[in-house]
């Protein structure tokens, strides 16, 4: 009777202690994601803005002159604003994650917008 008592204290303890500590996922079952960042600033004497998308690439930098294309008819991509180019990337897949503003100068042209975004790999 007592082996039976202990034997069945013993399997309690096992099975509570991996609930215990077996609550944490393995890194193979985590969801991975790409992150990008969709960079805006607005045209002077325009209601349009120009946007760039940094997808973490070498060479690093912000260039507004390279513009955002769409990969479905390879046409060039313009935006009448930052929320325009964010529904863009979620129709295409991206979530957004996080927005922040960086002022340059006290104009309104001067205001540098950028949107984090992810996308599950």
């Amino acid at each position: 009777m007592q082996k039976l008592f202990l034997t069945l204290i013993i399997i309690l303890v096992t099975a509570f202690s991996s609930n215990i500590f077996g609550q944490g996922k393995s890194d193979s079952s985590m969801v991975k994601y790409t992150y990008a960042e969709i960079i805006g600033r607005r045209v002077l004497l325009s209601a349009k803005f120009d946007t760039s998308i940094d997808f973490g690439q070498e060479g690093g930098g912000i260039s507004f002159d390279e513009p955002i294309r769409d990969v479905r008819n390879s046409t060039t991509k313009t935006f009448n604003s930052m929320i325009d180019a964010l529904n863009y990337m979620c129709d295409n897949g991206w979530d957004f994650v996080q927005a922040y503003t960086v002022h340059l100068g006290n104009g309104k042209s001067d205001i540098v917008y950028h949107y984090v975004i992810r996308k599950k790999k």
